[in-house]
């Protein structure tokens, strides 16, 4: 149900089928804090003009690792590397998350990450033949004079331009040596558009904000129309 704040009076809207539906993460890793805000401000967006999404509806979960975050660590208190748990299911959080999603399905969904050892923005997009959605945010980041990573090696992945292919034989091989992500899970159970945006600590806060928002509202944009 769609809610209509008021604030001497709030009436709750009569139901309405949403056209799109939309699953996006954030705060896996305590020390990627950008992830969150920008997911507590889209929230702020959306009850200021709800009639921009009255199309949509939002799965968010801001802050999947609290412990993490509050002691600014990338675990959770067992030691547990959340992204990495959702083949084995080792840390409460990973199946918490699995169980809450079900069998639903989603139009798009994308996970907020932030990278430490990196310069620049970059976004990966899993099991997906076309990169023009990747390649206008790409774009758009750059207009704003912000740096795009060119040289991100994950195991057998790299950046081209900003953007991370992962094909889907490289899900299912994480799968195998349980090391599956959030978002290669959702890949591969709730959604054939999945996408992680990842920005520089090194950048000042309110700039990796900028950067992220910006893909959250194209990413949001392209799938739900």
């Amino acid at each position: 149900m769609f809610i209509s704040y008021n604030e001497e009076q709030p009436q709750p809207w009569p139901f309405i089928a949403a056209k799109s539906k939309v699953l996006f993460s954030a705060g896996i890793h305590g020390n990627e804090p950008a992830g969150s805000e920008c997911t507590l401000r889209f929230v702020e967006a959306i009850a200021r003009k709800p009639e921009n999404y009255k199309d949509i509806a939002l799965d968010i979960i801001p802050l999947i690792n609290p412990w993490g975050w509050i002691h600014d660590i990338r675990f959770n208190p067992a030691g547990i590397d959340i992204n990495r748990d959702f083949a084995t299911l080792n840390s409460q959080e990973a199946k918490i998350i699995r169980q809450a999603l079900g069998a639903d399905q989603y139009n798009m969904m994308f996970d907020l990450h932030e990278d430490p050892g990196t310069k620049g923005f970059y976004i990966y997009q899993y099991g997906l033949e076309d990169r023009q959605v990747g390649e206008q945010i790409v774009a758009a980041i750059q207009d704003m004079r912000y740096p795009v990573e060119q040289d991100v090696k994950m195991v057998f992945l790299k950046t081209q331009n900003g953007i991370i292919d992962a094909p889907m034989w490289g899900l299912k091989y994480m799968q195998l040596t349980g090391q599956l992500s959030i978002a290669n899970y959702n890949r591969l159970y709730h959604s054939s558009h999945v996408f992680t945006v990842d920005t520089p600590t090194s950048l000042p806060f309110e700039d990796r904000l900028i950067m992220q928002r910006t893909a959250v509202d194209m990413l949001v944009d392209y799938y739900t129309k």
